[in-house]
């Protein structure tokens, strides 16, 4: 009954974010994701974390050396999960790069505010496949929208939700294992009747700007400089539906690959980095010269985004930084171990999470009893030769 429970509650959070609207492709969470994609899953170990995150495109002018263009934005997003299966997020956007609108050049602390649930780990046909949804509210904090550079913002309130897919090879440690991921959703900008004009000319829109985003990505676990890190790759993109006029910035039909790595030095803090190298949408659309509009180095969006983040989790601080202890399990063999049983109570959790630390420690061992046999057979050739 639980279980339909659950059920329930996931189709009408689906049911309501895509009778309203969607959102794009922005940072949405701190934990339960790549790069841009989301995993339909909630973080099992973390009550509270907090992630900083810059972006940001460079161009140099060939015609002189003395014309430097410069896009960035910097969020901090915060994470809470008030269940295992509902996540609370807060992302604000502190810094974004303006470039001369209004005569400005940046809006600082604020330029815009998302708040979004995350409702996920919900088993889907078997133990591996799960299913969630994100709904999303992003809350303009100025006036200064149609950025060149940037996805398109018509300066309405815009509300969504996606559909989430995450495919785990391993159901019992799912966050050490090869996984799958696709996003699917529906945009709405709730820009009607929103002034998108950079002059004293106004631009009024007639009706909503809306739009399908869509994403596939794919994770990696992988261990080296001593460290337990993670690979991404991922497809994102957006088409619109309903397409802004032709006197605004990012007007086009969007796609990127983004490449992506996690490094994690400590199991409460981490680090990532990650560029966006863009596939389609490089043919400009935008009608430049009135309105304030003016034309810029490239097109609409730039060939390429470089960005970094910082990871801290913040509660619980004593799981994450305990040292493992001994597990007391029955005497019988791993395999009779029923893992299912352990992840019932928040007791038994414990003993998976040190199961997780004593697998990770015999793994770096391993790797260290390898590499010593290989430096004794090497040695051993060198003194036969």
């Amino acid at each position: 009954m639980f279980r339909y429970k659950k059920l329930a509650i996931l189709f009408l959070l689906l049911y309501t974010s895509f009778y309203n609207s969607a959102f794009g492709q922005y940072i949405y969470t701190a934990n339960s994701r790549l790069i841009h994609v989301q995993e339909a899953t909630i973080p099992s170990d973390v009550k509270f974390s907090l992630y900083t995150h810059i972006e940001g495109y460079a161009w140099l002018s060939q015609l002189t050396s003395e014309t430097r263009f410069f896009i960035l934005k910097s969020m901090v997003t915060a994470d809470y999960a008030l269940t295992k299966n509902l996540l609370f997020s807060l992302s604000p956007t502190i810094y974004q790069d303006l470039n001369g609108i209004d005569g400005e050049s940046a809006d600082f602390p604020l330029h815009h505010l998302i708040l979004s649930f995350k409702y996920g780990g919900i088993e889907l046909l078997s133990s591996n496949l799960k299913v969630g949804v994100l709904t999303s509210v992003l809350v303009p904090l100025t006036d200064k929208n149609n950025i060149y550079g940037e996805l398109y913002t018509g300066g309405g309130i815009e509300l969504g939700g996606n559909l989430l897919l995450s495919y785990y090879t391993d159901k019992y440690f799912p966050d050490e294992s090869f996984s799958i991921h696709a996003n699917i959703g529906y945009y709405n900008f709730q820009d009607q009747d929103q002034d998108l004009s950079h002059n004293s000319t106004p631009i009024i829109l007639a009706g909503n700007v809306s739009a399908v985003n869509y994403s596939l990505g794919i994770k990696l676990p992988a261990s080296f400089m001593d460290m337990d890190n993670e690979l991404f790759l991922e497809y994102w993109g957006q088409k619109f539906i309903t397409r802004p006029p032709v006197m605004v910035y990012s007007r086009e039909d969007i796609s990127f690959v983004t490449f992506g790595v996690k490094f994690t030095p400590k199991s409460f803090l981490s680090f990532q980095l990650a560029g966006d190298l863009l596939v389609t949408g490089d043919d400009d659309e935008t009608t430049y010269g009135k309105y304030g509009i003016r034309y810029y180095p490239s097109a609409s969006y730039p060939d390429y985004k470089l960005s970094f983040g910082v990871k801290f989790n913040i509660i619980p601080m004593d799981k994450l930084t305990t040292v493992a202890k001994p597990v007391d399990l029955p005497a019988r063999s791993s395999e009779s171990v029923n893992f299912e049983m352990l992840y019932q109570d928040n007791a038994q959790n414990e003993k998976v999470e040190q199961i997780k630390a004593i697998r990770m420690d015999i793994e770096k061992n391993l790797r260290q009893i390898r590499e010593a046999l290989k430096g004794d057979y090497d040695s051993g050739n060198q003194e036969e030769e």
